[in-house]
């Protein structure tokens, strides 16, 4: 590969500000996958297609299944039900043309005002883990690469852009990180996405101690990190401490990455590392051999997928005795 087929790998090409091309014989138009990095035809390598969906395909997408609230098919303590839930998003995330699907949002849940409490499971670490590595289980059956986010102390949204997480070592090995580790060693995700905030002082997108530390040495993670859209803040810092690709532009990771590759701020073995994370999830997910058919437009509700949300709701649906009137309920009311 050249330096700037390898670049070009390293982030996407937004779709929302024009037409793109997708892998395909049709091109992306404006407001359809939130990202795109497009294919490197000469070599083979097919396009990286991206849509949001934690209970549903997201981005304003027509024709799909609305599913519960991550947190209320959480609520069924059945990873069973979890597995199927991520069988049918990743089932219409595939039909829909999606090859990334940005999720399950898997962060404990430590702040009750968090804005993306219904995106996750709940409170508990090891519960978060075993729904975590089933729900991505169940999308990778079906042929999207799954994204685990928001690595890694993402819990709260006010002023998300600058807020910095200070977080003491153990609290991050026995609280924040579980879940994200099971999502590697149990459900064998293919990305993770870093989180808009900082912890510790740190962007995480350019925090080597989460991003190599705990992801590359401690759990062994194999795939590639991409950042969430806009969470980059700088090129050598971001690429030489463990991002691997930029998302929805190429602000940092285009011409001022080649520009610090040439001037020797940023090596191309480390360039070479963050390609070939990227390429191992996109091969070992058989990106390159399945093919895959459907586009943004294409309807992939069905009478099945309807009565599996139904069902996901009322096994989520979770009743309270009235004891000792402890609700605030009129006397003698009956729901």
């Amino acid at each position: 590969m050249t330096l700037d087929e390898k670049i070009a790998m390293m982030h996407g090409v937004n779709a929302m500000k024009g037409t793109v091309e997708t892998g395909f014989d049709w091109a992306v138009p404006p407001n359809e996958y939130v990202g795109v990095v497009p294919p490197i035809r000469r070599l083979g390598i097919p396009a990286l297609r991206l849509a949001d969906g934690r209970a549903g395909v997201g981005n304003k997408a027509k024709d799909i299944t609305l599913l519960p609230a991550p947190i209320a098919a959480a609520s069924s303590w059945d990873t069973g039900l979890l597995n199927e839930f991520g069988r049918v998003l990743g089932e219409e995330q595939w039909g829909k043309g999606t090859n990334v699907e940005l999720g399950p949002s898997i962060d404990v849940v430590r702040v009750p005002e968090w804005g993306r409490t219904f995106e996750s499971y709940g409170e508990d670490l090891y519960f978060n883990g075993q729904m975590a590595s089933a729900e991505i289980k169940g999308i990778q059956s079906q042929g999207p690469i799954a994204d685990a986010n928001m690595y890694l102390t993402m819990n709260q949204e006010s002023d998300r852009f600058r807020e910095d997480s200070v977080v003491d070592e153990r609290t991050l090995q026995e609280i924040y990180l579980p879940p994200f580790e099971a999502s590697v060693r149990d459900g064998h995700v293919g990305t993770f996405m870093c989180a808009y905030v900082k912890t510790n002082g740190v962007y995480s997108c350019e925090n080597a101690h989460i991003l190599r530390d705990f992801l590359r040495t401690q759990l062994k993670f194999s795939g590639w990190v991409m950042s969430d859209w806009g969470a980059t803040h700088s090129t050598v810092d971001c690429a030489n401490n463990g991002l691997d690709q930029q998302m929805p532009d190429d602000t940092f990771y285009g011409a001022a990455l080649k520009k610090a590759v040439e001037g020797g701020q940023v090596s191309v073995g480390t360039i070479d590392e963050h390609v070939r994370n990227i390429l191992v999830s996109m091969f070992r997910q058989g990106l390159f051999d399945k093919t895959q058919t459907g586009k943004w437009t294409s309807n992939v509700r069905s009478p099945q997928h309807d009565l599996f949300s139904r069902s996901v709701a009322e096994q989520g649906t979770i009743l309270l005795k009235n004891d000792r009137s402890l609700l605030p309920l009129a006397t003698g009311a009956t729901i």
